[in-house]
């Protein structure tokens, strides 16, 4: 049973969430470059798209964890071989060590069969990584840890596209020491968020202004859309055009998707693995 603190009014998101694909026939054309396309691949694991760059994150899933989905063996081999639509130079991104965003070997294939990925996260994925690679000094130098200090946003910036890592505590207790990364990407013309397994606290959210930024497509998990807490963080804080929920069981999929259908519709929901949407930027006086 898909479990919530509270059934929230649609009332309190509805102003802020509002999706774009790609436009009706007769629609202005768009300018070559612009846009991203958003595939699901499992969990809280999305593939980003643009003409100008691409963008793996929590993608790297063999085996399921608990609940939580992995990459079915298909897309598990695409994603390792470097088969399209996984075969182009990509960033790759990990917001924290847990199994169900990250498992070492996966991510090592993926690096050692696409020569044109890079990966970029936190020491600690790092040194997950170091530790079950079969042999790690053939992609060291395709490696790079950040460490943003707390309240601050580092920004790395790359031909086509930009990512800021910063720090959120992750959702419950019993994770001091974890290192767990949030992520502004932007791609396409598209600024887009990626917050892992954060607490959907605006605590959690403050020293960011995420406001000002003007987000264009979020990524939370499910869990955001029962709590008083996490409809805070998604209506004054994120304020994204559009909101995608992942992080989902199957086994409470149906149950979220009626949910969401009848509190907010507006929500962007993938079920199968390698669905995708395209999201166009607005005009710059539109937001």
């Amino acid at each position: 049973m898909f479990l919530v603190p509270c059934f929230l009014s649609a009332s309190l998101l509805t102003a802020t969430l509002a999706w774009q694909a790609e436009p009706e026939r007769g629609a202005p054309a768009v300018p070559a470059g612009s846009g991203v396309e958003i595939t699901y691949l499992a969990n809280a694991g999305f593939y980003l798209e643009s003409v100008d760059g691409s963008v793996l994150i929590d993608a790297c899933l063999r085996e399921p964890v608990g609940l939580h989905s992995a990459l079915p063996g298909p897309v598990h081999g695409k994603l390792t071989n470097a088969r399209p639509p996984f075969d182009r130079p990509s960033l790759v991104l990990v917001s924290h060590e847990h199994l169900d965003h990250v498992q070492a070997r996966v991510l090592e294939k993926l690096l050692v069969n696409n020569p044109g990925a890079r990966l970029v996260t936190s020491q600690q994925v790092v040194s997950v990584l170091q530790g079950g690679a079969q042999d790690f000094e053939v992609i060291r130098g395709r490696v790079e840890s950040v460490q943003p200090a707390p309240g601050t946003i580092q920004r790395r910036e790359e031909e086509g596209l930009s990512v800021g890592f910063f720090r959120l505590e992750h959702s419950g207790k019993g994770h001091p020491m974890l290192v767990h990364l949030g992520h502004l990407i932007e791609l396409g013309g598209l600024r887009i968020l990626h917050v892992g397994d954060a607490e959907p606290n605006p605590a959690n959210f403050a020293a960011y202004d995420l406001d000002s930024l003007g987000i264009d497509v979020a990524l939370v998990p499910y869990w955001y859309f029962g709590s008083v807490g996490g409809a805070e963080v998604l209506r004054e804080q994120i304020q994204a055009r559009t909101v995608i929920a992942c992080h989902v069981p199957p086994s409470k999929w149906a149950e979220l998707s009626e949910f969401l259908k009848a509190q907010f519709p507006e929500v962007v929901l993938f079920k199968e693995s390698l669905e995708k949407k395209r999201f166009l930027p607005t005009e710059p006086d539109s937001r």
